[in-house]
């Protein structure tokens, strides 16, 4: 099945570059170094239900949830899914000084609007990525006539063994 472009305009033409950014710098402002997940997924979970997609969390391991944004498709359509970690390589403390030569200030580790980049810890690893397929999801909901079968949205923690 081919991809209808004027139905993919109209998709991405739904999602607003404000809330975008808005979402990605809240995100980025929730720490979630590895093993320390959980406040992320929920924000993402509390996020999918006030966006009107299913949420359910799955508890891999005791406080490390893969959070998972699912849209019901009205059928006839392949399935789509996006997939994406939520946990970020550094935690902004001194605990990165055996990878790094120096901590950032606080200051520099939140999400912040720059010009028409959103800057903090994790945003490019991949917080972005994540607020990307959330507006994704939510742009598909209101566009009732796309022909999917179902969305999946799972944004999870890295597995213990990565």
């Amino acid at each position: 099945m081919a991809l209808d472009p004027h139905a993919a305009k109209q998709v991405l033409a739904a999602i607003n570059r404000d809330e975008l950014a808005q979402l990605a710098c809240a995100l980025t402002d929730i720490p979630s170094p590895t093993g320390q997940e959980k406040a992320v997924a929920d924000h993402i979970l509390a996020w999918f239900r006030a966006n009107g997609l299913k949420a359910i969390a799955q508890e891999i391991e005791i406080g490390r949830p893969n959070a998972v944004g699912v849209l019901k498709g009205t059928g006839g359509g392949l399935s789509l899914g996006f997939n994406g970690h939520t946990d970020t390589s550094y935690t902004g403390t001194v605990e990165d000084l055996r990878m790094i030569a120096e901590v950032e200030p606080e200051s520099e580790l939140r999400g912040v609007i720059v010009g028409d980049k959103v800057r903090g810890l994790g945003i490019s690893n991949m917080k972005g990525g994540l607020a990307a397929f959330m507006m994704a999801g939510a742009a598909l909901k209101d566009r009732k006539s796309t022909r999917l079968n179902s969305s999946h949205i799972p944004l999870s923690r890295m597995p213990s063994s990565a």
